[in-house]
């Protein structure tokens, strides 16, 4: 009697620890590529994704900054990610930097950022997007001058 109770039981632990397995591994270590979201964006629409790419920041002196993510190797057009972030978002101070530096530039660093992603952002921006609950930087910070252009006539 105990023989098929122990059994039962180790078959069951075994099923669960496979199952717990491999949600904490698809919930959260696959890391995407903005080219791969790209490819079948109805597949990660309203849901957590972890996106690993090359962020382009533009600061212009505007009230917002405007954050991008792309990965430059994709031939998939429109495959750039725009980044909003969420309410409740409270940058570490490498990120607070990268985001919200006043000095007028275009800024660049390799990131991974967690969040929702949209499908449908909007009409003026990139047609993806992530409203991010964490960014974190994988590579130093590079800037360029951000260059003013003429208006002509």
């Amino acid at each position: 009697m105990r023989r098929p109770i122990i059994s039962v039981g180790s078959a069951t632990a075994t099923f669960i620890i496979g199952v717990a397995s491999t949600i904490g591994w698809h919930g959260y270590s696959n890391e995407l590529s903005p080219c791969r979201v790209a490819q079948n964006p109805a597949r990660y629409d309203r849901k957590v994704v972890r996106v690993r790419g090359a962020a382009t920041l533009m600061s212009s002196g505007l009230p917002r900054n405007y954050l991008f993510v792309h990965d430059d190797e994709c031939q998939i057009p429109d495959s750039v990610i725009g980044i909003e972030l969420d309410e409740s978002y409270k940058p570490e101070s490498g990120v607070e930097e990268f985001l919200n530096d006043p000095r007028n530039e275009i800024r660049h660093s390799q990131v991974l950022v967690v969040g929702s992603f949209e499908r449908w952002m909007g009409c003026f921006g990139p047609r993806f997007g992530i409203r991010a609950t964490q960014i974190k930087l994988l590579t130093p910070i590079t800037t360029e001058p951000l260059q003013k252009r003429s208006i002509s006539p």
